[in-house]
């Protein structure tokens, strides 16, 4: 057995997007009440660790990368207290939850971004990069959501 604080040497993780998981009300929307009702299940499988995909409030856009608010959970999977239910579930079956925290990529409906892009002078706008005339971008580096984004670069008035 390894020592706690590599505990994830030895797991088997389950990446789980919540609204493609488990559906607890019919609307055909995933939730953490479904994934609630699936730990047992999971538990079975062999999973010691659920990997959480981003279940934060978003704008709809970048598969759900563009988050709005980092302190909520997405309505449509269910309401914070849901979310804590899961959580204490979780521990009851000794399964880990790491959450994805989307640190680099927000919403431009998020506070933050809407600060920086209001004020050049708050402390949001250095949380973005901002160019008058952006570099070219090397092929390696395109986008990584063909089809929904041209280019990594967005124009921003």
């Amino acid at each position: 057995m390894e020592p706690e604080g590599l505990w994830y040497k030895n797991t088997i993780m389950y990446a789980v997007d919540v609204d493609r998981f488990a559906d607890s009300n019919g609307d055909g929307i995933g939730d953490f009440p479904g994934l609630t009702d699936r730990l047992e299940y999971l538990h079975d499988l062999g999973v010691t660790c659920l990997w959480v995909l981003p279940c934060y409030p978003t704008s709809g856009r970048d598969n759900g990368y563009d988050i709005t608010n980092y302190y909520e959970i997405d309505p449509r999977l269910g309401t914070f207290d849901d979310f804590l239910h899961f959580l204490k579930r979780a521990g009851e079956f000794s399964i880990r939850v790491v959450m994805d925290l989307v640190a680099d990529h927000t919403s431009d409906q998020h506070p933050w971004f809407r600060a920086a892009r209001h004020d050049r002078t708050s402390r949001y706008h250095r949380y973005y990069t901002w160019a008058e005339h952006p570099p070219p971008v090397p092929l390696d580096q395109q986008t990584i959501f063909p089809g929904e984004e041209d280019t990594v670069w967005t124009y921003d008035e």
